[in-house]
């Protein structure tokens, strides 16, 4: 009984080797053969980070997202009509015609087309860009912490099933009720120089809520308030105290949503933090 538990050891650490060789290999095709801005992969996969927060551990994960993608949003039958003139094409047999090796390590994602002998990635999800600003310059933070629904069963909704305008639309309109926002100071990458410079930006926080519950969940960590500022001052107060009224008026807009949205049993978004004068 010990020598057969000792062979069913020695071949399960044999292939978690073979398998993690399998995905640096795969990382590293990716990086040798590096294609900027390989589409339609890499525009799909940045679609998905923003739908899920996270990035798809298997392409039959991405197929599966595409699949629900092309059912209830015409965006991509757009994206189809576009290269119409040049005989059109489908892109999930595009993504089912070719052999794509793909490796996931979590918070990256690396693929590798043979045919094409190209290959790209998408490297950092919304929680390791707040935890590393400055590995990366992504100015366009709108857009990465858009607010995400999800139905009971964990899968997203699309803009057929949550009126994602409306929501942003009353998040937008409870900000100028106050008379400060919160910013941070962070190393960001620079286009123009070789080390990450030193910027004071608007400070970002995950937070997600449920149908089922009352209160927001902070998913991201939270800084110190002597790292925080309001009004190029230090905050005086972690910010859940700081902006007590804010998170209020959120939670308010969450219920609404829920109550609006029916499919909808779970929110994610990324939002800024604001105060009030006398909160400085």
């Amino acid at each position: 009984m010990k020598r057969i538990a000792l062979a069913l050891l020695i071949l399960l650490v044999v292939s978690c080797s073979d398998e993690e060789k399998d995905k640096e290999e795969i990382r590293q095709l990716a990086r040798d053969n590096y294609a900027e801005d390989f589409y339609p992969i890499s525009m799909l996969l940045r679609w998905y980070r923003s739908a899920y927060y996270s990035l798809p551990v298997d392409y039959s994960e991405l197929l599966s997202f595409v699949k629900a993608a092309k059912e209830h949003d015409p965006f991509l039958s757009e994206v189809e009509l576009i290269d119409d003139r040049f005989g059109g094409y489908k892109i999930l047999d595009l993504l089912t015609k070719y052999k794509v090796y793909y490796a996931s390590f979590g918070d990256s994602v690396f693929f590798y087309v043979p045919d094409y002998q190209s290959g790209s990635g998408i490297i950092g999800t919304q929680f390791y860009l707040l935890e590393h600003p400055e590995k990366y310059d992504w100015e366009d933070y709108d857009s990465l912490f858009d607010c995400s629904a999800y139905d009971e069963t964990g899968a997203y909704l699309f803009s057929d099933k949550f009126d994602y305008d409306r929501f942003n639309h009353l998040v937008d309109s409870i900000s100028s009720r106050y008379d400060y926002i919160v910013t941070s100071e962070e190393y960001r990458m620079n286009l123009f120089a070789d080390e990450p410079q030193k910027r004071q930006c608007l400070y970002w926080s995950i937070v997600s809520a449920s149908s089922a519950g009352d209160s927001l969940s902070f998913l991201s960590r939270i800084k110190s308030p002597d790292s925080l500022y309001v009004s190029n001052h230090p905050c005086s107060d972690p910010l859940p105290i700081l902006c007590q009224d804010y998170l209020d008026d959120l939670q308010s807009i969450f219920r609404t949503a829920f109550a609006e949205n029916p499919e909808a049993a779970s929110l994610v978004t990324g939002i800024n933090w604001y105060c009030r004068k006398d909160s400085d």
